[in-house]
């Protein structure tokens, strides 16, 4: 096994044990607000071109028009769900992702099929993550172009360094990303593409 994934198996375990009140109170109480079950799932394309689902806790309400349709994002997000957004808790289930294999600690950000840049084969060659370069470079406050190029330095680095080397790359990154998370706080939520 490979140090990388050796690391995000006891770590992403660790992570669930640790952090499983917060999941669990956090989805709670949007259980309560929603009135409904309290996490969701969205189709992601992982390392080799691979389709997964990416587990969240809900920060927006079910509220649906006249005809149906779901209501505007800004129409249903709750206080609460933007406080989960904003302080990225609402991703703390991605943990099982980890866990599974779907995704690494560090890594390009999990995107959606219909983006441009899931095609792209170097960000394809290794397991999306949690966290990344560009995450802790400026996250949503870079543009999709930049992310990109954050995204093919990672690559591009990790694939010219031992395992070791990469390994406290990752670490490296993991410990800057509450700082960044707090620096970034008023970044806005949603990346429409990267092109």
């Amino acid at each position: 096994m490979e140090l990388k994934r050796a690391f995000d198996i006891a770590a992403s375990a660790a992570g669930l044990i640790i952090g499983s009140p917060v999941i669990l109170t956090a989805a709670f109480a949007m259980a309560c607000v929603n009135r409904s079950f309290p996490f969701f799932a969205q189709p992601r394309v992982g390392k080799g071109g691979s389709h997964f689902k990416i587990i969240k806790i809900k920060s927006m309400k079910d509220a649906f028009n006249e005809a149906g349709e779901l209501l505007p994002d800004d129409k249903r997000v709750t206080n609460f769900g933007i406080i989960l957004r904003k302080s990225r808790l609402d991703e703390l289930p991605q943990l099982l992702n980890i866990l599974k294999g779907d995704m690494s600690f560090v890594g390009p950000r999990p995107i959606r099929s219909k983006w441009v840049a899931s095609q792209d084969i170097l960000r394809q060659s290794v397991r999306p993550g949690l966290t990344g370069l560009g995450q802790v470079s400026g996250g949503n406050n870079l543009s999709e172009k930049e992310m990109l190029e954050k995204d093919h330095i990672y690559v591009a680095n990790s694939q010219q360094s031992s395992d070791f080397k990469n390994l406290v790359s990752d670490i490296k990154l993991i410990l800057k990303t509450p700082y960044a998370l707090i620096k970034n706080r008023h970044a806005p939520h949603n990346r429409c593409s990267v092109q």
